[in-house]
């Protein structure tokens, strides 16, 4: 995609008023303009849009500054849209955000039982089979992933992006224990995880127990983190987290998107609005 079909890494001001002006300059409304968080969300989807009919830019603030772009500035103009990770939003005020399946586009093409299958085989050395590793690996963040889930929907204001998911991984059981990621996490936030908040942790630690809850609750990052960490334990070449992504979003074809709920929300999308935008 060329140069003039991306805008990103621009500040608030910027991108509102360069939004505006390619608004301006499509005078026949054969464009679509999709906001996204980052530069990774783009890399990602440039194999999937038409680049005639797309501009993409990159948000100034993550999901929060594509809700704020597409929500409280374009609110009414249907040809500003946005796509955004779900994470733990149980629901979406605009019909012109749309959210990658399951918690994030990591987890999306993580689903992708190919997808995760090339990625295994190119790092992981381990005995255990891709849907073995895949379900320890969820299983292994669920109680991470629940506190991720609490914390955005009770807003308890635990500060999580302190914790360092290889500072509580037991490389010789290749595991996590719930009891090291309360600890740390109470170290980082003076002991803020009382014994009420434990108590609704371990009731939906309960209740989540199938293979597609654990994808709707799972970050992204956290899951390349450990594939990452567990992938180390069995070779000298330091597996970085960004490189699993980055072979994550390589492996994913038009076939594969095409058969996502994304997918499906941007095709009725673009059939009301008259621009065919989606290239697959």
């Amino acid at each position: 995609m060329g140069n003039n079909s991306i805008r990103n890494s621009l500040t608030k001001d910027y991108i509102i008023s360069d939004l505006r002006l390619s608004l301006s300059d499509d005078i026949y409304r054969e464009k679509i303009h999709l906001v996204v968080e980052g530069e990774d969300d783009i890399k990602f989807l440039k194999t999937f849009v038409n680049k005639e009919k797309t501009v993409l830019y990159e948000s100034y603030d993550g999901k929060n500054g594509v809700s704020e772009i597409v929500k409280n500035y374009f609110g009414t103009n249907k040809y500003v849209i946005g796509i955004r990770d779900k994470d733990y939003l149980e629901n979406e005020e605009s019909q012109k955000i749309f959210f990658y399946d399951n918690c994030c586009l990591e987890m999306m093409i993580v689903e992708n039982e190919e997808s995760f299958r090339i990625v295994y085989n190119e790092f992981y050395k381990g005995e255990l089979s891709p849907s073995e590793l895949l379900l320890k690996i969820l299983n292994e963040l669920k109680f991470l992933s629940i506190i991720r889930m609490c914390n955005e929907r009770f807003q308890w204001a635990i500060n999580i992006r302190a914790l360092s998911i290889n500072k509580v991984f037991k490389e010789d059981e290749l595991c996590i224990l719930s009891d090291n990621v309360i600890s740390e996490l109470n170290r980082i936030n003076c002991n803020n995880i009382d014994d009420d908040k434990f108590q609704i942790l371990d009731n939906y630690n309960n209740e989540i127990q199938s293979f597609y809850r654990l994808l709707e609750i799972t970050h992204g990052h956290d899951f390349s983190t450990l594939f990452s960490a567990i992938c180390n334990t069995y070779t000298n070449k330091h597996i970085n987290p960004k490189t699993v992504e980055l072979a994550l979003r390589c492996t994913y074809r038009n076939s594969d998107f095409s058969k996502t709920r994304l997918h499906n929300t941007l095709t009725m999308y673009q059939e009301d609005i008259g621009i065919l935008f989606l290239s697959v």
